[in-house]
């Protein structure tokens, strides 16, 4: 692994150009790989400063939090919104430019792919602050594992899977918006959460990718996650992310149709 820690930017990416694509070399793909994915969620609400009663409210938040990771639930639950987003982003570049998108199941079962993908994992098992909450699919290595590849290792993947092309997919979660009002930590506010997809698709034998979006942000989702007297209700938050990974899909579907 060369370069774990340049990883953390890799989600804060602006400017004027985030969309690069040639659109004649996509067309020249016909299967590709999932290689890469890698998750972050930012979905706390700013509250107000330590000692108030959002503070306070705050503290038995991440108390409840940590209680619910501890047992297993935020983990699993993650893991399947991942598959999801993964899933049904192989669905939508299919119906999109056509390729075959190759199974999770079969990406993680390839002796070459899991023999490269169980090194990059071991390397990063002293590293656990770098991982700063990523979420990984099982069996499917981390994002910036599959970026930091060199073309000739890309190109090795890409025969051994037998495709044409490897994509590497990030998505960031963040509050996209809210609704209602709060004063003095009373009231309930509703936190509809987005999703920001990052995706780069490299070809066999080219050094750059032949698509790279690096801002696709898609539209809030219709559920969202309550704080009513300060204190978070989260039942509708697993339907909500699925909601916030597909709208994200859809805006990269649009930013590849209008690209030039």
């Amino acid at each position: 692994m060369r370069c774990v820690m340049g990883a953390l930017a890799l989600l804060l990416v602006t400017g004027c150009s985030t969309l690069d694509v040639r659109k004649d070399a996509v067309a020249g793909v016909k299967t590709a790989a999932i290689a890469g994915y890698g998750a972050q969620y930012e979905l706390t609400p700013k509250g107000a400063t330590a000692g108030s009663k959002q503070g306070l409210f705050d503290t038995v938040n991440a108390v409840r939090d940590l209680k619910k990771a501890a047992d297993g639930d935020t983990g699993a639950e993650r893991v399947a919104q991942a598959e999801h987003a993964v899933d049904h982003l192989g669905k939508a570049l299919h119906e999109l430019v056509g390729w075959q998108v190759k199974a999770r199941d079969d990406v993680a079962a390839n002796a070459d792919y899991s023999t490269w993908r169980d090194e990059e994992r071991s390397s990063l098992a002293n590293a656990s602050q770098a991982l700063g909450g990523m979420t990984m699919v099982p069996g499917v290595a981390l994002a910036w594992a599959a970026r930091d590849l060199k073309t000739s290792e890309r190109d090795a993947l890409m025969t051994a899977l037998e495709v044409d092309a490897l994509i590497v997919v990030d998505v960031l979660y963040r509050i996209g918006d809210s609704s209602g009002m709060t004063i003095g930590g009373i009231g309930k506010k509703t936190y509809f959460p987005e999703a920001v997809v990052k995706m780069t698709v490299y070809a066999k034998g080219d050094k750059e990718p032949i698509w790279d979006d690096r801002w696709a942000e898609g539209s809030p989702a219709g559920d969202g996650f309550d704080q009513t007297v300060g204190v978070k209700t989260d039942d509708r938050l697993d339907s909500a992310i699925r909601q916030a990974s597909e709208n994200g899909v859809k805006a990269l579907v649009k930013r590849y149709r209008e690209a030039d």
